[in-house]
């Protein structure tokens, strides 16, 4: 495994299934409804055809050519959530950063430069934690007991686990040590933003995926790796994101401020938590 912040609930399940999805990996628990698995995972592989800026005739990849493409309820709602996100966080969290993303050198395989313009909304990662929210919302509807969708290090639950007990969730080290916490949840989302994964250089030059809004380059700031409980995946994605954005100690009181709990790892390898956080620590 790579050095990102990734996170597995640890348990017993009655049905999982362990993917690959939205370039990353996915994870799903369900419980209480034997053939939910594949549908969510079906589920899932819809939403990324409609989502995926690399996918040349995927809603966003038309909205991003024209900007008035009729699309999906699915799609309109991320686009709202990403507006919704930008104004929450006073523009740290702006998925209208594809030109940057592009002009960083980020391709999905390969991390090559690529030259061309491009402009336009990149979903990211705010796309992996709303199809999470989504998955897990649809399979309790459907009868599910308790679900868990976990899509990079994004994840949501709800309802209860087998046995139990709280969903607990490992937060990884990004420089590859132990478990830096062990999360305890018995409903919401844990999501974090890593800028040690998806990096490379570019004439001596390091970069990385997450992109500064302010300067339109890859964010330069103390913060190597963020972790965010909140509600939804959507929202604490974003803050995530954000939090690296600010740096550690502006982060720390942007998630305190909406409401959220956190970490944040600084470039020493130092955790530095938000008061809030301490409800949630050793898988309470």
């Amino acid at each position: 495994m790579t050095a990102e912040a990734r996170f597995e609930a640890r348990f017993e399940a009655r049905f999982e299934a362990r993917f690959e999805a939205m370039g990353s990996w996915g994870h799903v628990v369900v419980v209480g409804v034997s053939d939910a698995c594949t549908a969510a995972i079906a589920r899932i592989d819809d939403l990324e055809r409609r989502w995926s800026r690399f996918l040349p005739d995927s809603e966003i990849s038309r909205l991003n050519a024209d900007g008035g493409a009729v699309v999906s309820a699915e799609t309109a709602g991320l686009v709202q959530r990403a507006q919704a996100a930008h104004r929450a966080t006073g523009g740290r969290f702006d998925a209208r950063v594809l030109a940057a993303v592009v002009a960083a050198g980020y391709d999905r395989a390969l991390g090559v430069v690529v030259h061309a313009p491009c402009a336009g909304i990149d979903p990211g990662g705010i796309g992996k934690g709303y199809a999470a929210d989504l998955v897990v919302e649809e399979l309790v509807a459907g009868g599910a007991t308790g679900a868990c969708v976990n899509l990079g290090g994004d994840l949501r639950v709800e309802g209860s686990p087998p046995g139990g007990s709280p969903w607990v969730v490992d937060v990884e080290d990004p420089f590859g040590g132990p478990p830096l916490a062990r999360l305890g949840l018995k409903r919401g989302a844990v999501a974090t933003s890593n800028r040690l994964r998806r990096s490379w250089t570019v004439d001596g030059e390091h970069r990385h995926h997450l992109i500064d809004p302010a300067t339109g380059h890859s964010a330069v700031t103390d913060a190597v790796a963020a972790v965010v409980v909140a509600g939804e995946a959507w929202w604490a994605e974003a803050l995530s994101t954000a939090a690296m954005v600010a740096g550690v100690t502006a982060g720390l009181e942007l998630i305190t401020a909406k409401g959220a709990a956190g970490l944040i790892v600084d470039e020493a390898g130092r955790r530095h938590d938000t008061p809030g956080l301490r409800l949630y620590l050793d898988g309470r």
